[in-house]
């Protein structure tokens, strides 16, 4: 019965994907009308939820070959959206997968430790995917301020990201150029300080 829903709204998908179980997950997934890839349990996540916070990818994966089943729009209880945590666990594939549904990403869902997919992406290195959703760069805060201090544009330079922190240059009113961090630091004086030298000019012209 892969249909069964627990007391707390759990599936047996959603418990293979807690318990970190990823060729039970898989071998259920063979069955994916039985398995209520929707279904959002007592601590507001979905099957792709946890399989993305347990950085189950290949399980993620094979959820996405269902985008209108799986919730993929969701947001759990501590306002994450799958998207926003694959970008954190520095999850590629299943982030560009679901970049294939821009609509139902929310890329500009902000989460409680104040972070964008974006701003996630930027922060884990993950150039393609930042590149994949500044195409819908009015979805994306880009002027966020997270948490820790840090927009996109900031962990953009801090992490050499320049193609990502050069498309976001081309919005330069949205991208709070003066902002400075936790730690005194700001676009700027990152992108000198990694020889982003075509980023560090394209600031100062602002």
């Amino acid at each position: 019965k892969l249909g069964q829903v627990s007391k707390d709204n759990n599936t047996v998908l959603i418990l293979a994907c807690i318990g970190n179980a990823e060729k039970v997950s898989l071998k259920i997934l063979e069955h994916p009308k039985q398995c209520k890839l929707g279904n959002v349990n007592k601590e507001g996540c979905t099957a792709l939820i946890w399989a993305c916070y347990n950085n189950l990818e290949n399980v993620a994966l094979k959820i996405l070959e269902h985008p209108k089943e799986c919730k993929l729009d969701h947001v759990d209880n501590c306002g994450d959206t799958a998207l926003t945590i694959a970008c954190g666990n520095g999850l590629e594939k299943a982030a560009l997968k679901m970049l294939e549904y821009p609509k139902q990403c929310k890329l500009d869902q902000i989460n409680a430790s104040g972070g964008s997919a974006l701003s996630f992406a930027c922060n884990a290195g993950l150039e393609k995917i930042s590149l994949k959703m500044l195409e819908h760069p009015k979805q994306c805060k880009l002027g966020h301020v997270d948490n820790d201090g840090g927009t996109a544009l900031i962990w953009a330079c801090n992490h050499k990201l320049e193609k990502a922190a050069l498309k976001m240059l081309e919005r330069p009113k949205e991208c709070n150029l003066g902002h400075i961090t936790n730690n005194g630091e700001t676009a700027l004086i990152l992108a000198c300080y990694n020889n982003l030298e075509k980023v560090a000019l394209k600031i100062l012209e602002y």
